[in-house]
């Protein structure tokens, strides 16, 4: 066989008439314009803003566009790309909008902010300065919040300290609000902030959470509100951790409360650690925060806890009625921000990532939590704005990864109930995450189509799509509803990979070699498709498997067993109908050597099953073809020879 593989090449004489060579540089040419053409079709993006897919919400990297000169548009010209069923605001709602923003503007508690913002609010509905200082002249009359309410879940705990004898402890948590004046005498004290205000008479409100026995890193996805009074930014909120002490279930069952008691040297609950947070450093911004817990005298550390903490406004008990019209309010205020930046240089931006500036992240976030709307109410806000973005301009999926972030996050909230999923607004979340759902996987059923291998961005790309669903079958509480036609988010993205494979070689032969004229020039067609694909095998793909491996599945293999299905029903077809031992189908007998010399990477398991290993076995018949045309090419190259060695005579004589 070496001899004919050195008889037989492309560049030999039998294959140099200029029709071959026409057609497999148009083979060529199709496959590379492929390769390299390839666009992105759900959106834009960049490797830039990959670091900002674990923003809480779509808080981007800080820009300033808004404050471009030239023509900003502002979003009374009502440019919504909302579907045609979308209700476009009213004058009066767009007003309301504006008296919510200034609202904001003026709250005190966002002093910080407040030059900035003020600017932000003007520019965005396109007021002049004069009109602009009227308007919020009006709204600091009316009532602005003067009660605050601190809101905090309590997340979970690390590598706590173990204060049983089985090495691990019962961790449970006291959460208050305290004065700076009565703190100093807090923290040295050996006993618990409940004993402490009983003693001292404090007047302290005192939360508990609930006992999680037996570990040193306890889940409790807790949800707490403290009554604040008005000069609260001096106070300090802290946690107070206790290992319990109480009897287990199983002792009391069998009678050994007793014997434990004696042998007990101390009957109290174990302290654990101390955590606290100055109020001055929390704002209307809810925001998670992992805080040391620090023994009597802070100079050892007890572990972490990790919470997240904002303020809220007075708003924050409503009944259904008005839960609904600050949603309403949300959705609007939301809906203007979004319009503005993405027009905010009086052009359409195609292709908007949702690069949301710090300030209109700042104005969305602070006014829902001043009206009491938790961050799962904002993203049930955000989440079908985004998708009716999406649908008008290809929004890239990175202005998912806040909203699906925040439900992954608080999806504890909603299995304690301190949200239904029988609300409006959870129904909302189930649906837009379905929805997503189903454009992602449509996507990555034809990611060879959507995203270009050949660079780092379309890897980029296709992780993203990845790890977005990847992090949506995560929820557990919509987890039913989302995936409840699949087994698992490995079988998921398994079965897409598996189709856009499949797409992905039917597209290239259909593509690359349109209706040639005879069998021939059809074989050395596809003969160029397999040393495409063997190529892209061998050097395209371990970026690829690296994106896949992450979540469980085997691309690499996936993709030979795929390629391995496809060329050898179609290499079994060729060989029946076309029984010329000529070069041509040599060169599909060396190239089909070659695509099994990849299988090396796969397991043995699906190696030993593969279609390619019987394939001498179909050009059984071609041999003596072959051997043929060898024979005469040897015929013709040794009369070269003697005819050289006649004018070497000649000249010698």
């Amino acid at each position: 066989m070496e001899f004919l593989k050195r008889k037989f090449s492309l560049k030999d004489d039998i294959m140099a008439d200029e029709e071959s060579k026409m057609v497999r540089k148009s083979v060529r040419d199709s496959l590379d314009k492929m390769s390299t053409g390839v666009q992105r079709m759900a959106g834009t993006g960049s490797r830039k803003v990959l670091g900002h897919r674990d923003t809480m919400l779509p808080l981007n990297e800080p820009g300033d566009a808004w404050k471009t000169a030239g023509p900003v548009t502002d979003i009374t010209e009502s440019r919504y790309p909302f579907d045609n069923s979308e209700k476009r605001p009213t004058a009066k709602e767009l007003d309301d909008v504006y008296k919510s923003a200034l609202g904001v503007v003026l709250n005190p508690v966002n002093k910080e902010y407040q030059n900035e913002l003020n600017l932000y609010t003007m520019k965005m509905f396109g007021k002049n300065k004069e009109g602009h200082e009227a308007m919020k002249a009006d709204v600091a009359k009316s009532k602005m919040p003067t009660e605050y309410k601190l809101h905090l879940d309590l997340l979970d705990g690390k590598d706590l300290v173990a204060r049983d004898a089985n090495g691990l402890s019962d961790p449970y948590c006291y959460i208050s609000v305290v004065d700076a004046k009565d703190v100093d005498m807090i923290v040295g004290s050996k006993h618990s902030l409940e004993e402490i205000n009983k003693s001292k008479h404090l007047g302290l409100v005192l939360r508990k959470s609930t006992i999680v026995p037996k570990t040193l890193n306890p889940t409790w996805n807790q949800s707490f509100q403290l009554p604040l009074r008005k000069e609260f930014k001096t106070d300090v909120v802290i946690i107070d951790m206790w290992d319990s002490d109480s009897d287990p279930v199983e002792l009391r069952e069998v009678g050994l409360t007793k014997i434990v008691k004696f042998f007990r040297d101390d009957s109290d609950d174990d302290f654990m650690g101390r955590a606290y947070i100055p109020l001055s450093d929390i704002s209307l911004t809810e925001r998670p925060m992992t805080l040391k817990l620090y023994s009597r005298n802070k100079k050892k550390q007890y572990g972490e806890v990790r919470v997240q903490v904002s303020l809220a406004g007075n708003n924050i008990n409503k009944s259904a009625l008005d839960e609904a019209t600050m949603l309403s309010e949300q959705s609007q205020l939301t809906a203007a921000v979004l319009d503005f930046e993405s027009h905010m240089t009086g052009e359409y931006i195609k292709g908007w990532d949702t690069k949301i500036t710090p300030l209109g992240y700042k104005l969305i976030t602070l006014n829902a939590t001043m009206n009491g709307l938790s961050q799962l109410q904002q993203a049930a806000v955000l989440f079908p704005l985004l998708l009716s973005y999406d649908k008008s301009i290809n929004l890239s999926v990175v202005g998912y990864f806040g909203v699906i972030k925040v439900i992954s996050s608080n999806q504890g909230q909603l299995s304690t109930g301190s949200a239904s999923v029988d609300s409006n607004w959870a129904q909302t979340i189930v649906k837009c995450l379905d929805n997503l759902d189903g454009t992602l996987i449509g996507t990555l059923r034809k990611h060879h189509q959507f995203f270009s291998f050949q660079t780092a961005a379309g890897i980029d790309h296709l992780a993203l799509h990845v790890e977005l669903i990847t992090e949506m079958y995560n929820i557990e509480p919509f987890v039913k509803s989302l995936i409840d036609s699949r087994k698992s988010l490995k079988d998921t993205l398994y079965d897409a990979s598996v189709n856009a494979c499949a797409n992905w070689f039917n597209t290239l032969v259909a593509e690359a070699i349109p209706a040639l004229p005879d069998d021939k020039l059809q074989l050395l067609g596809f003969v160029e498709v397999i040393r495409y694909v063997t190529k892209w095998l061998h050097n395209s793909t371990g970026a690829v498997q690296n994106v896949f491996q992450k979540v469980g599945v085997d691309y690499y293999t996936l993709l030979y067993i795929v390629v391995d299905k496809e060329i050898s029903a179609t290499v079994q077809d060729v060989t029946k109908s076309y029984q010329n031992g000529d070069a041509p189908s040599y060169q599909l007998y060396l190239q089909l050597s070659d695509i099994l010399k990849l299988s090396v990477n796969i397991p043995q398991g699906y190696k030993s099953k593969l279609h390619l290993n019987g394939y001498h076995e179909w050009f059984t018949g071609l041999v003596a073809g072959w051997i043929d045309a060898a024979a005469d090419k040897c015929n013709v190259e040794i009369k070269r020879a003697v005819t050289s060695l006649d004018d070497v005579a000649t000249v010698t004589e």
